[in-house]
């Protein structure tokens, strides 16, 4: 997958993980960032929960982190703008 944002390369994400940074805790705060950009408003808890399950499970199966999270990212803007195709 291309980045969806042509922002220098960074692509889609806000941060990621090194340097310390753990990888569940970038992939949370990308989603919520991009959550409360897309809803204009914070995540609630079950939202950011509900993104969280969909970046574990992709991990689980073996999915690089950036694929994780943009399968969250996906499923965000499912939500946003439905009928744009089918589920994650």
């Amino acid at each position: 997958l291309k980045p969806l944002f042509g922002n220098g390369g960074a692509g889609v994400f806000r941060v990621r993980p090194g340097g310390g940074k753990d990888e569940r805790a970038t992939a949370k705060e990308n989603l919520e960032w991009l959550g409360a950009r897309a809803f204009r408003r914070p995540l609630a808890a079950e939202e950011s929960a509900g993104l969280l399950a969909l970046y574990d499970g992709a991990r689980k199966r073996g999915e690089s982190w950036e694929d994780a999270v943009r399968l969250g990212v996906r499923a965000l803007l499912r939500i946003v703008s439905p009928g744009t195709g089918t589920p994650p």
